[in-house]
């Protein structure tokens, strides 16, 4: 099982980071112990509860250099409020906000260069997940 040092940050369901000890219940869940099937939270959209379970440590790692090339940041919404979690992008596409909107770019704003390369781990995670629950030939280019 993963270990998290005061500094470590998590990966959530959704696919964004966040800096911070993780919150064990809500952020570990995606680490938690497998359930038999996927649970439906909406329409097309799936809770995959312990599905990255045996790739936590792997996936961790990953995230940390992910972050040495494209920080984690509090963004700012539209509206000039700073988000609560920090995020940080990897693949061709990073999300980003700004006074500007909400949108993807292929390049970090905070840097001006390419957004770091997709670890292969986290495209497979993401295809299998995908398939897992119907969306099969999904490819990911941006997590």
């Amino acid at each position: 099982m993963a270990t998290f040092p005061a500094t470590a940050g998590a990966w959530r369901a959704s696919a964004s980071c966040y800096v911070g000890r993780p919150r064990l219940q809500s952020s570990l869940d995606l680490f938690a112990p497998p359930t038999p099937e996927p649970i439906a939270v909406g329409p097309d959209a799936w809770l995959l509860k312990g599905f990255a379970h045996a790739q936590a440590d792997d996936l961790l790692a990953q995230i940390g250099k992910i972050e040495q090339q494209a920080a984690f940041r509090h963004q700012v919404t539209p509206g000039g409020h700073a988000m609560s979690s920090a995020q940080c992008s990897c693949g061709t596409y990073g999300w980003i906000t700004d006074k500007h909107g909400y949108r993807y770019t292929t390049e970090d704003p905070l840097t001006d260069k390419p957004w770091p390369a997709m670890p292969s781990s986290f495209r497979e995670l993401a295809v299998r997940a995908a398939a897992e629950v119907g969306f099969k030939g999904f490819d990911p280019q941006s997590l």
